[in-house]
Protein backbone atom coordinates (compact mmCIF):
# COMPACT_ATOMS: atom_id res chain seq x y z
CA UNK A 1 0.00 0.00 0.00
CA UNK A 2 1.23 3.49 -0.83
CA UNK A 3 2.50 5.51 2.10
CA UNK A 4 2.13 9.29 2.18
CA UNK A 5 5.13 11.50 2.87
CA UNK A 6 6.02 15.17 2.91
CA UNK A 7 9.17 17.28 2.66
CA UNK A 8 10.79 18.30 5.92
CA UNK A 9 11.16 21.73 4.29
CA UNK A 10 7.35 21.94 3.98
CA UNK A 11 7.07 21.36 7.72
CA UNK A 12 9.67 24.02 8.41
CA UNK A 13 7.88 26.48 6.12
CA UNK A 14 4.55 25.71 7.79
CA UNK A 15 6.11 26.55 11.13
CA UNK A 16 7.52 29.82 9.81
CA UNK A 17 4.14 30.83 8.34
CA UNK A 18 2.03 29.92 11.38
CA UNK A 19 4.46 30.72 14.18
CA UNK A 20 4.12 27.20 15.52
CA UNK A 21 7.23 25.43 16.83
CA UNK A 22 8.51 22.73 14.51
CA UNK A 23 7.75 20.08 17.13
CA UNK A 24 4.06 21.04 17.04
CA UNK A 25 4.03 21.07 13.24
CA UNK A 26 5.54 17.57 13.19
CA UNK A 27 2.83 16.26 15.53
CA UNK A 28 0.09 17.82 13.42
CA UNK A 29 1.71 16.40 10.28
CA UNK A 30 1.48 12.88 11.69
CA UNK A 31 -2.15 13.49 12.67
CA UNK A 32 -2.91 14.26 9.00
CA UNK A 33 -2.08 10.64 8.15
CA UNK A 34 1.34 11.47 6.77
CA UNK A 35 3.77 8.69 7.68
CA UNK A 36 7.22 9.62 6.42
CA UNK A 37 9.39 12.63 5.72
CA UNK A 38 11.71 13.40 2.81
CA UNK A 39 14.91 15.20 3.79
CA UNK A 40 17.96 16.73 2.21
CA UNK A 41 20.74 14.23 2.82
CA UNK A 42 23.48 16.68 3.72
CA UNK A 43 21.18 18.53 6.12
CA UNK A 44 20.31 15.28 7.88
CA UNK A 45 23.92 14.23 8.22
CA UNK A 46 24.75 17.59 9.76
CA UNK A 47 21.69 17.58 12.07
CA UNK A 48 21.20 13.86 12.63
CA UNK A 49 20.29 13.87 16.34
CA UNK A 50 18.00 16.89 16.04
CA UNK A 51 16.07 15.50 13.05
CA UNK A 52 15.80 12.02 14.55
CA UNK A 53 14.50 13.36 17.86
CA UNK A 54 11.96 15.62 16.13
CA UNK A 55 10.52 12.80 14.03
CA UNK A 56 10.62 10.18 16.79
CA UNK A 57 8.55 12.41 19.06
CA UNK A 58 5.93 12.86 16.34
CA UNK A 59 5.82 9.24 15.20
CA UNK A 60 7.32 10.02 11.81
CA UNK A 61 10.40 8.64 10.07
CA UNK A 62 12.70 9.51 7.18
CA UNK A 63 11.56 7.53 4.17
CA UNK A 64 13.58 9.17 1.41
CA UNK A 65 16.29 11.75 0.80
CA UNK A 66 17.71 13.87 -1.97
CA UNK A 67 20.98 15.65 -2.61
CA UNK A 68 22.59 17.87 -5.20
CA UNK A 69 25.84 16.63 -6.71
CA UNK A 70 28.10 18.02 -9.43
CA UNK A 71 28.26 14.86 -11.54
CA UNK A 72 27.84 16.87 -14.73
CA UNK A 73 31.12 18.59 -13.82
CA UNK A 74 32.94 15.38 -12.97
CA UNK A 75 32.79 15.87 -9.20
CA UNK A 76 31.17 14.62 -5.97
CA UNK A 77 31.30 10.85 -6.40
CA UNK A 78 32.88 10.52 -2.94
CA UNK A 79 30.21 12.80 -1.50
CA UNK A 80 27.48 10.58 -2.95
CA UNK A 81 29.11 7.42 -1.65
CA UNK A 82 29.31 8.92 1.84
CA UNK A 83 25.61 9.76 1.75
CA UNK A 84 24.64 6.30 0.50
CA UNK A 85 26.53 4.72 3.40
CA UNK A 86 24.82 7.07 5.83
CA UNK A 87 21.35 6.29 4.46
CA UNK A 88 22.04 2.57 4.58
CA UNK A 89 23.05 2.85 8.23
CA UNK A 90 19.81 4.72 8.93
CA UNK A 91 17.70 2.16 7.07
CA UNK A 92 16.57 4.59 4.34
CA UNK A 93 16.18 2.90 0.98
CA UNK A 94 15.43 5.80 -1.39
CA UNK A 95 17.89 8.44 -2.62
CA UNK A 96 16.89 11.00 -5.24
CA UNK A 97 20.00 12.08 -7.12
CA UNK A 98 20.20 15.64 -8.43
CA UNK A 99 23.27 15.17 -10.63
CA UNK A 100 24.04 18.77 -11.52
CA UNK A 101 23.31 21.18 -14.34
CA UNK A 102 24.58 22.21 -17.75
CA UNK A 103 27.18 24.94 -17.35
CA UNK A 104 28.64 27.45 -19.79
CA UNK A 105 30.75 25.97 -22.57
CA UNK A 106 29.16 22.55 -21.98
CA UNK A 107 26.64 20.93 -24.28
CA UNK A 108 23.56 19.20 -22.94
CA UNK A 109 24.62 15.79 -24.34
CA UNK A 110 28.07 16.05 -22.76
CA UNK A 111 26.51 16.96 -19.39
CA UNK A 112 24.23 13.93 -19.67
CA UNK A 113 27.13 11.64 -20.53
CA UNK A 114 29.18 12.88 -17.58
CA UNK A 115 26.26 12.54 -15.17
CA UNK A 116 25.52 9.02 -16.39
CA UNK A 117 29.16 7.99 -16.05
CA UNK A 118 29.22 9.01 -12.40
CA UNK A 119 25.86 7.45 -11.59
CA UNK A 120 26.97 4.15 -13.12
CA UNK A 121 29.89 4.11 -10.71
CA UNK A 122 27.47 4.45 -7.77
CA UNK A 123 25.31 1.48 -8.65
CA UNK A 124 27.47 -1.27 -7.17
CA UNK A 125 27.63 0.48 -3.82
CA UNK A 126 23.94 1.42 -3.78
CA UNK A 127 22.93 -2.12 -4.70
CA UNK A 128 25.15 -3.71 -2.08
CA UNK A 129 23.81 -1.36 0.61
CA UNK A 130 20.16 -1.65 -0.53
CA UNK A 131 19.70 2.04 -1.33
CA UNK A 132 17.65 2.67 -4.48
CA UNK A 133 18.92 5.66 -6.48
CA UNK A 134 16.53 7.58 -8.71
CA UNK A 135 16.18 10.67 -10.89
CA UNK A 136 13.20 12.98 -11.20
CA UNK A 137 11.97 15.26 -13.95
CA UNK A 138 13.54 18.50 -12.74
CA UNK A 139 11.90 21.79 -13.66
CA UNK A 140 14.89 23.87 -14.68
CA UNK A 141 16.08 24.75 -18.17
CA UNK A 142 19.68 23.82 -17.29
CA UNK A 143 18.78 20.43 -15.78
CA UNK A 144 19.72 17.76 -18.34
CA UNK A 145 17.15 15.39 -16.81
CA UNK A 146 13.90 17.32 -17.18
CA UNK A 147 12.02 15.67 -20.05
CA UNK A 148 10.71 12.13 -20.19
CA UNK A 149 13.02 11.43 -23.13
CA UNK A 150 16.07 12.39 -21.07
CA UNK A 151 14.94 10.32 -18.09
CA UNK A 152 14.29 7.32 -20.30
CA UNK A 153 17.79 7.67 -21.79
CA UNK A 154 19.33 7.53 -18.30
CA UNK A 155 17.44 4.44 -17.17
CA UNK A 156 18.28 2.68 -20.42
CA UNK A 157 21.96 3.48 -19.86
CA UNK A 158 21.81 2.52 -16.16
CA UNK A 159 19.29 -0.31 -15.63
CA UNK A 160 19.54 -0.12 -11.83
CA UNK A 161 18.53 3.55 -11.81
CA UNK A 162 14.84 4.29 -11.20
CA UNK A 163 12.50 7.28 -11.54
CA UNK A 164 10.91 9.44 -8.87
CA UNK A 165 8.00 10.61 -11.01
CA UNK A 166 7.04 14.24 -10.38
CA UNK A 167 3.52 14.82 -11.69
CA UNK A 168 3.97 18.59 -11.95
CA UNK A 169 7.39 19.14 -13.48
CA UNK A 170 6.85 17.90 -17.03
CA UNK A 171 4.55 20.90 -17.54
CA UNK A 172 7.58 23.18 -17.25
CA UNK A 173 8.91 21.67 -20.49
CA UNK A 174 5.47 21.67 -22.13
CA UNK A 175 5.11 17.89 -21.82
CA UNK A 176 1.97 15.96 -20.90
CA UNK A 177 2.47 14.12 -17.59
CA UNK A 178 0.19 11.31 -18.80
CA UNK A 179 2.36 10.62 -21.83
CA UNK A 180 5.48 10.80 -19.64
CA UNK A 181 3.88 8.37 -17.22
CA UNK A 182 3.18 5.82 -19.96
CA UNK A 183 6.79 6.05 -21.13
CA UNK A 184 8.33 5.81 -17.64
CA UNK A 185 5.87 3.63 -15.74
CA UNK A 186 8.12 0.51 -15.58
CA UNK A 187 10.88 2.51 -13.89
CA UNK A 188 8.91 4.39 -11.21
CA UNK A 189 9.93 3.78 -7.60
CA UNK A 190 8.30 6.83 -5.99
CA UNK A 191 5.82 9.57 -6.90
CA UNK A 192 6.13 13.27 -6.11
CA UNK A 193 2.48 14.34 -6.07
CA UNK A 194 2.82 17.91 -7.28
CA UNK A 195 -0.24 19.79 -8.49
CA UNK A 196 -0.08 23.11 -10.29
CA UNK A 197 -2.52 25.71 -11.54
CA UNK A 198 -2.54 28.84 -13.69
CA UNK A 199 -3.53 31.29 -10.92
CA UNK A 200 -2.21 31.59 -7.39
CA UNK A 201 -2.87 33.31 -4.09
CA UNK A 202 -1.47 36.53 -2.74
CA UNK A 203 2.16 36.10 -1.84
CA UNK A 204 2.75 33.19 -4.22
CA UNK A 205 5.13 33.43 -7.15
CA UNK A 206 4.71 31.25 -10.22
CA UNK A 207 7.33 29.20 -11.97
CA UNK A 208 7.38 30.42 -15.56
CA UNK A 209 7.38 27.48 -17.96
CA UNK A 210 9.40 27.48 -21.15
CA UNK A 211 6.29 28.45 -23.13
CA UNK A 212 5.73 31.48 -20.87
CA UNK A 213 2.79 30.08 -18.93
CA UNK A 214 2.55 30.47 -15.14
CA UNK A 215 2.71 27.44 -12.86
CA UNK A 216 1.50 28.17 -9.32
CA UNK A 217 1.66 25.73 -6.39
CA UNK A 218 -1.51 23.91 -5.42
CA UNK A 219 -2.72 21.47 -2.81
CA UNK A 220 -2.73 17.98 -4.32
CA UNK A 221 -6.01 17.36 -6.13
CA UNK A 222 -6.88 21.06 -6.38
CA UNK A 223 -4.88 21.95 -9.48
CA UNK A 224 -4.65 21.02 -13.13
CA UNK A 225 -2.16 18.15 -13.17
CA UNK A 226 -3.47 14.60 -13.98
CA UNK A 227 -2.61 13.14 -10.59
CA UNK A 228 -5.76 11.06 -10.08
CA UNK A 229 -5.46 8.91 -13.24
CA UNK A 230 -1.74 8.42 -12.74
CA UNK A 231 -2.01 7.31 -9.11
CA UNK A 232 -5.11 5.24 -9.82
CA UNK A 233 -3.28 3.33 -12.53
CA UNK A 234 -0.26 2.81 -10.31
CA UNK A 235 -2.47 1.50 -7.52
CA UNK A 236 -4.17 -0.90 -9.92
CA UNK A 237 -0.76 -2.18 -10.99
CA UNK A 238 0.15 -3.06 -7.39
CA UNK A 239 2.61 -0.20 -6.85
CA UNK A 240 3.50 0.09 -3.17
CA UNK A 241 6.10 2.86 -3.23
CA UNK A 242 5.78 6.18 -1.47
CA UNK A 243 3.80 9.19 -2.65
CA UNK A 244 5.33 12.48 -1.59
CA UNK A 245 3.27 15.64 -1.12
CA UNK A 246 4.99 18.58 -2.79
CA UNK A 247 3.92 22.21 -3.15
CA UNK A 248 6.94 24.43 -2.64
CA UNK A 249 5.99 28.11 -2.65
CA UNK A 250 2.56 27.64 -1.06
CA UNK A 251 1.34 30.71 0.84
CA UNK A 252 -0.49 28.46 3.34
CA UNK A 253 1.69 25.40 3.68
CA UNK A 254 -0.03 23.86 6.70
CA UNK A 255 -3.49 24.07 5.15
CA UNK A 256 -2.24 22.74 1.83
CA UNK A 257 -0.48 19.84 3.56
CA UNK A 258 -3.75 19.00 5.30
CA UNK A 259 -5.79 19.22 2.09
CA UNK A 260 -3.23 17.21 0.15
CA UNK A 261 -3.06 14.43 2.73
CA UNK A 262 -6.86 14.19 2.98
CA UNK A 263 -7.25 13.99 -0.81
CA UNK A 264 -4.54 11.33 -1.12
CA UNK A 265 -5.96 9.25 1.73
CA UNK A 266 -9.34 9.12 -0.02
CA UNK A 267 -7.74 8.15 -3.33
CA UNK A 268 -5.39 5.55 -1.87
CA UNK A 269 -8.04 4.10 0.44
Amino acid sequence: MMKIGVFLEHMREAGAQTGLPLEKVAIETAQMGIEFVHVNGEYWMENEARVDDLLDRAGLYVGSADNLFQFTQGRDLDKAEKLIRFLSRKGVKQLLLIPGFVHEAQSRPSAMDEAARHMKELMYLSRSLHVQCSLEDYDNRTAPFGTWQELKWYVEQIPELKISFDTGNFAYFGQDAREAYEQLKPYICMVHAKDRKAAGREGEKPLIALDGSSLYPSAVGSGEMPIRPILSDLLASGFDGGVLIEHFGSADMMADMRRSAAWLKILIG
